[in-house]
């Protein structure tokens, strides 16, 4: 069974063969909980994984920052950040298991490339800590793919998980409160500038001095 997380609503209306339930059954999982379902869309739930991967351990920083492993379901643990600011919350996600760059600063970058994330693995991240933010006083957030890999080497995924948390029935996560973060893979930021949906887009140069970082 196929997680829900991992299609966008146009693809969730496909296999229904029919829009308007794909939507409502869009807006109970993300937005109003299943028991808004009516009595004859509830079947249609059934038909995939709703799961989220659990929280397998936390650690809690002194100044209230959270950072979180989840468990995959091949066994592969990933890492998500909750990070706390004045009335709001900034989620950092992750896009891999590990990094391909092998940037020397970086611990993730130490640890090479396992895999790339699906949308819904990234998508369940934000899910999971927006559960976390629940009894808090603000549930306001925003995201940034800032976690473990470098996200325009997922660039599908990357995308469609962007798509699935900016749809208005679903997430509805206005775009402005998107992050996406990249070592500045230029093939990729010329592929990102011509997406109807962008993103605010981050660069982090990995250098020491302006010489090598131009």
């Amino acid at each position: 069974m196929k997680s829900f997380f991992d299609y966008t609503r146009s693809e969730i209306a496909r296999c229904l063969g029919h829009p308007a339930r794909a939507t409502r059954l869009y807006k109970a999982v993300y937005q109003d909980g299943l028991d808004s379902l009516p009595t004859s869309d509830r079947p249609a739930a059934e038909r995939f994984d709703l799961s989220l991967p659990p929280v397998v351990n936390r650690f809690e920083s002194a100044d209230g920052t959270r950072r979180y492993l989840l468990r995959l379901q091949d066994g592969e643990v990933v890492e998500c950040v909750l990070i706390p600011e004045d009335q709001r919350f900034t989620f950092c996600i992750s896009s891999q298991i590990g990094c391909a760059l092998a940037c020397k600063f970086c611990l993730t970058g130490q640890m090479g490339l396992t895999r790339n994330l699906s949308a819904a693995e990234i998508v369940s991240q934000v899910l999971v800590l927006r559960a976390e933010i629940s009894g808090e006083q603000s549930d306001r957030f925003s995201v940034v793919l800032m976690g473990m890999g470098e996200p325009l080497q997922n660039y599908e995924n990357v995308l469609k998980a962007i798509q699935i948390l900016a749809d208005d029935h679903g997430v509805a996560l206005p775009l402005r409160r998107i992050t996406l973060s990249t070592a500045g893979l230029l093939p990729g930021i010329e592929r990102l500038a011509k997406e109807p949906l962008f993103p605010n887009l981050s660069i982090s140069l990995g250098g020491a001095n302006n010489e090598t970082r131009d």
